[in-house]
Order: structure tokens, then C-alpha cells, then sequence
């Protein structure tokens, strides 16, 4: 259910407790055992790190700013969404896609 006009997140919430209810039981009842699994992933990732997720994307987001701003180290490699146009890896043209780059920071 979509929030409405002067709801508060606490209505909506109580709203959608019905839908939540019904689509757990389901996923319980029906849901395969690699669907589980992937439900479980968050909790895989806290148990294996002792971090959350969200904690392992600000990090990854705070190592790809410092590459950009300082360059990576010698040798290394980051990736970044780049334009396809005239690539060696057989990518298709147009598109943004994740290629392996060395960024040299220039001195002015």
C-alpha cells in the first residue's frame, strides 16, 4: 500500500502488517530453499564481516572516492562505469559499463 496524504510511517506500516503477514507465511510454506538463502543474505553478510551490508557499501563508496581523488597504487586496479565506445573487451557499443581502470592523479 502506498502512503497517502497525511499518513505518518507508523500508518503505513500498520497497513501493510497484513501483506507482510501473508507474504512470509507463503515464502514459509512454498519458497524453496535457495529462495530462504537469498532472504537471508544480509544476515550472512553481518555474521561473516561483524558489518552490515550498508556498512560494506559506505566503505566500497569511500575506497572508489579516494581512488579517483588520489589515484590508485601502483600496480592496482579499481573499476568504474565507463562509456563502451571503442573498448578492447568486446563489450558492446553505448553502453556504461564496469571496466577495470588504473587512475594516474595528474600534478599540476
Amino acid at each position: 500500500m502506498p502512503r497517502k496524504e497525511g499518513m505518518e510511517r507508523k500508518d503505513l506500516l500498520k497497513a501493510n502488517v497484513a501483506i507482510f503477514k501473508s507474504q512470509g507465511a507463503a515464502l514459509d510454506k512454498y519458497a524453496k530453499k535457495t529462495v530462504k538463502t537469498v532472504q537471508q543474505r544480509g544476515a550472512a553478510v553481518i555474521k561473516a564481516r561483524k558489518l552490515s551490508s550498508a556498512m560494506s557499501a559506505a566503505k566500497a563508496i569511500c575506497d572508489h572516492m579516494r581512488d579517483i581523488w588520489f589515484g590508485t597504487p601502483e600496480g592496482e586496479f579499481t573499476s568504474l562505469g565507463i562509456y563502451s565506445t571503442g573498448n578492447s573487451y568486446a563489450v558492446p557499443e553505448d553502453l556504461i559499463y564496469s571496466f577495470p581502470v588504473q587512475i594516474k592523479v595528474a600534478i599540476i
